[in-house]
């Protein structure tokens, strides 16, 4: 059962996302002259009116924004670790598969947003007639969470850090996760539902992650 654990958690965790993407779709359905149908409507209104509202969004979707592309250092740097590996053992094949792993979680990442973001699930609350913006999932917390956090989890695979460290690594992380999260959400450019589903959606890529790298044999190719 141990062995299976990261696969069955991926499974619950893709499950939820699929049901909340059901109940988005039907429990409180309101349309929006102009925009489109918004789910759980009363909710996120509510939470709209209490959040995005009351202070300046364009600032803060400016600070969600470095966020994202902060992000992005971790795909240049283990980006990097590959090509000096090509060029130093002048072969694909001993390249450490973790990386070949990671580059699959980073380009999947990118490759189911887009998809969700084409199925046009929500729309955000800036949509108006003959400008809608998509917004279910979130790309800042979606993309910029999952970079981090497998990021982080390779990290650990590579290098064998004491606790202290990996106390406060782990604590980066899941303080740029919250940031982005909460700052995203009073940025005004999603609804709560987007924000929740952009949680899930986190949980289920990054264990299907874990789940991959413990089918490796051997993690680290041969120099």
């Amino acid at each position: 059962m141990k062995k299976y654990r990261y696969w069955i958690l991926t499974a619950a965790t893709l499950l939820i996302f699929i049901l909340w993407v059901i109940l988005v779709k039907t429990v409180d359905v309101v349309h929006i002259k102009g925009v489109g149908p918004l789910g759980f409507y009363n909710l996120n209104t509510e939470v709209f009116k209490q959040t995005a509202l009351k202070i300046d969004m364009d600032k803060i979707s400016k600070i969600t924004d470095i966020l994202l592309y902060s992000s992005f250092l971790t795909v240049a740097a283990f980006g990097g670790v590959g090509l000096y590996q090509l060029i130093k053992r002048k072969s694909f094949k001993k390249v450490d598969p973790i990386l070949y792993v990671l580059l699959g979680a980073y380009v999947a990442t990118v490759l189911l947003y887009f998809i969700l973001d084409l199925s046009k699930i929500n729309y955000s609350p800036l949509s108006v007639t003959g400008n809608l913006k998509t917004s279910f999932p979130s790309t800042h917390v979606y993309i910029c969470s999952t970079y981090y956090i497998v990021g982080l989890i390779t990290l650990f695979k590579y290098k064998k850090l004491n606790t202290p460290i990996k106390v406060i690594l782990m604590a980066f992380v899941g303080a740029m996760f919250l940031t982005v999260t909460i700052l995203r959400l009073y940025s005004g450019r999603h609804y709560l539902t987007d924000i929740i589903g952009s949680v899930f959606l986190i949980a289920a890529t990054c264990s299907a992650y874990v789940a991959f790298l413990n089918l490796l044999k051997e993690p680290f190719g041969k120099k």
